[in-house]
């Protein structure tokens, strides 16, 4: 026998057979779009903590450089208020020379009045050294000689009186500039 079906019999068995089989696909697509969302979210929470990292890491070699640049800013603060400015340098130099000018005349004079009493002492000492030559030469005795001996050494002391006071008054000089 075979079974008849009515139209409507029909379409009501087409109608559920689809109805379940749209039922079963939907739910499959459904299932996708939520494996597709929660990689996703995964995807997501994983460049934000990527993205917070970074931000950290460019804010704390910010920080860095900004106590680099500030040890910088503080050297050079210290190097200007312990340097001297040229125009003052330049005054000072101008002075310092002006003075050592005015000392050079000063000494030159000085040394010239030195060197002209020694030249006066040389001679007075060259004349008593030519006296005991002549009366030793003239003389001849043995008192002479050892006179003459006592002359020339009292003269040479003389000389190194006059030239130990030379080098003091020079060495004097010397000081003073």
């Amino acid at each position: 026998m075979s079974e008849e079906v009515t139209l409507r019999q029909y379409l009501e068995s087409l109608l559920a057979e689809r109805d379940r089989l749209y039922r079963s696909m939907l739910s499959g697509i459904e299932k996708r779009h939520i494996a597709d969302i929660a990689a996703l979210e995964k995807s997501m929470l994983a460049s934000f903590a990527s993205y917070k990292e970074a931000v950290l890491k460019a804010e704390s070699a910010q920080q860095e450089l900004n106590i680099k640049n500030n040890e910088f800013r503080g050297q050079l603060k210290d190097q200007s208020e312990t340097l001297m400015p040229r125009a003052e340098a330049l005054s000072m130099f101008k002075s310092t020379s002006e003075k050592l000018s005015s000392i050079e005349v000063q000494s030159d004079a000085k040394l010239e009045s030195i060197v002209k009493q020694f030249e006066a002492k040389f001679e007075i000492t060259r004349l008593d050294l030519g006296g005991l030559r002549e009366s030793r030469s003239e003389g001849g005795g043995k008192s002479q000689g050892m006179q003459a001996s006592w002359g020339i050494l009292l003269g040479a002391v003389g000389l190194m009186a006059t030239l130990i006071s030379i080098a003091t008054a020079v060495i004097v000089l010397s000081r003073n500039r």
